[in-house]
């Protein structure tokens, strides 16, 4: 661990950061002031006022711009020096001796590399050994270090923030302690929306996507808003963060899998036009041939199974075959990797159940069919981007109320059929929905596996941004988000090729329930995000 990176005191680290770029300096020396920060929890239970909370705020604002400048972020220049100069006095109050002035020290240095750029990194080591000294007497130095160490090898490797702030290390039980007394004691100013900054604190501490527009813009706030103090700028920073998940939730929805549209005057939903664009490669007809073929032995053998090992794969992979069937080569990709999600799913719980140690046949067919998926899916060279937006929501914290969504979905259904009945909506529609109801449905209820085995033969893993849950909760908020857009600018009244068509439909009293119906339930599971 750490081969490069061994150091008892700052000068001993010197050399190794100097070494270094300055986005890696700044990188480990600002992961080094969050692993600390909680400590600051005794500033605040001594003197919960608003003097206490603003070097918290000051704190919080120089992690933001130390983030923007280790990403390499231009245009910091004018946000740079105002946070610096607060930063400098966090520490020298009253009540900024010991720890406090440890963790103030840690950031002050971090956001010092920000305006060097001579190629000397010893602010790093500083604030390193501000870590240390914040945990000293409840941890020694080499266990201090030890996330340092790891934080290194994690740089040296690939995208240190996709590791959690304390990688694969435990941190001591005062600093979890020290984290819920803190956030308890801000979110006790109930005026000043404290809550912006938990979230993104313990957004760190899951290592989810940073958003890097949002936090540029958060930087760039001018500085005579956060010179106002944490009540205004933190609701300045609520609304941006409001308008970046507007933008990001309305571009899931243009580029949803498959798409609502209007077919001869009903609504129905078919591959995206503008994401579900495959390439001219020829053998891709061949691989469906073959994904299909694959299908069929998974189907024929898990029906000849004793019990009910597989609850999910048999309607899965019979919806995967008919996305073919239907669409040929113009798949809707990402509904079908939402279909190999459920089948991958159900088959590491199974594998970690070791069912597949008297099924080898059956265990080679899923591998085959995971395979193939992968390479399907990399002749729709559009999908990896939606799948990188996707992939940057937040994991949901906590799951819908499953009463609520239970209702909400039986209304939904309900809907649907009487708009079937009324010609409005086509049953291709109502598959798809309906499919994709049952998916959240059963989702909400199915508890995840905490360390889910994993086939070391197998070589399309999950993605670690990726629960199924998030998946499949994505999608169908994604999906009636992208109905609401599609019905909402239709023409008041319509009638099309001698049907009475969704725009008329929407005009009846049966209409009003079930754009209803659809607001509801969008605005449901879009809370989760």
């Amino acid at each position: 661990m750490g081969e490069l990176l061994r150091f008892k005191n700052e000068n001993s680290g010197r050399d190794w950061f100097n070494s270094q770029t300055q986005s890696v300096a700044i990188t480990l020396a600002t992961r080094s002031a969050l692993r600390v920060f909680p400590l600051l929890d005794n500033t605040i239970a001594e003197k919960n006022n608003i003097f206490e909370r603003q070097k918290i705020f000051t704190f919080f604002r120089a992690i933001i711009i130390a983030n923007c400048a280790s990403n390499k972020i231009l245009g910091l220049e004018r946000a740079v020096m105002p946070a610096l100069r607060a930063s400098s006095t966090m520490g020298y109050t009253p009540l900024g001796s010991g720890t406090a002035h440890s963790v103030s020290s840690a950031i002050h240095n971090a956001l010092r590399l920000v305006t060097n750029h001579s190629g000397n990194h010893s602010d790093a080591a500083h604030a390193i050994m501000c870590e240390v000294a914040a945990r000293r007497g409840r941890s020694d130095s080499a266990d201090a270090l030890r996330a340092v160490y790891a934080d290194a090898d994690a740089i040296l490797a690939t995208e240190i923030t996709s590791f959690p702030l304390w990688n694969d290390i435990s941190p001591e039980a005062i600093i979890l302690v020290s984290w819920q007394n803190l956030r308890t004691a801000l979110l006790s100013a109930e005026d000043e929306d404290w809550g912006v900054w938990i979230a993104c604190y313990e957004a760190g501490l899951r290592s989810d996507p940073i958003n890097l527009d949002l936090d540029r813009a958060i930087a760039l706030i001018p500085d005579e808003i956060w010179e106002q103090g944490p009540k205004a700028a933190n609701t300045e920073i609520r609304r941006l963060m409001n308008d970046h998940a507007a933008r990001k939730r309305g571009k899931a929805e243009e580029q949803v899998s498959p798409s609502p549209v209007i077919t001869d005057g009903k609504l129905d939903a078919v591959p995206n036009a503008l994401i579900d664009i495959p390439d001219d490669a020829p053998d891709l007809p061949e691989l469906l041939r073959r994904q299909r073929a694959t299908i069929g032995d998974i189907l024929d053998a898990v029906a000849t199974m004793r019990g009910n090992e597989f609850r999910t794969v048999p309607r899965a992979l019979a919806r995967y075959e008919t996305e073919i069937i239907d669409n040929g080569a113009r798949l809707s990709i990402d509904y079908l990797n939402d279909r190999i999600a459920i089948a991958r799913s159900e088959y590491l719980s199974l594998y970690r159940d070791k069912l597949f140690e008297t099924e080898a046949g059956l265990r080679r067919a899923f591998l085959n069919l995971f395979a193939l998926h992968k390479t399907i899916q990399s002749h729709y060279p559009l999908d990896a981007e939606r799948r990188a937006l996707l992939e940057s929501f937040d994991n949901p914290v906590d799951l819908p109320d499953p009463a609520s969504l239970d209702q909400a979905i039986e209304d939904m259904k309900g809907e649907i059929a009487v708009a079937i009945e009324a010609d409005a909506v086509t049953e291709r529609y109502a598959s798809y929905m309906g499919g994709m109801m049952d998916d959240i449905a059963h989702i909400t209820y199915t508890p995840s596996l905490a360390g889910q085995a994993t086939d070391p033969q197998m070589d399309d893993l999950p993605s670690p941004r990726m629960s199924l849950a998030k998946q499949l909760y994505l999608k169908v908020a994604a999906f009636l988000g992208a109905t609401v857009r599609k019905l909402t600018k239709l023409p008041s009244s319509g009638t099309i090729s001698n049907a009475i068509g969704i725009a008329a439909f929407l005009q009846t009293p049966w209409g009003k329930p079930f754009l209803d119906a659809l607001i509801f339930l969008r605005d449901l599971l879009w809370a989760l995000f």
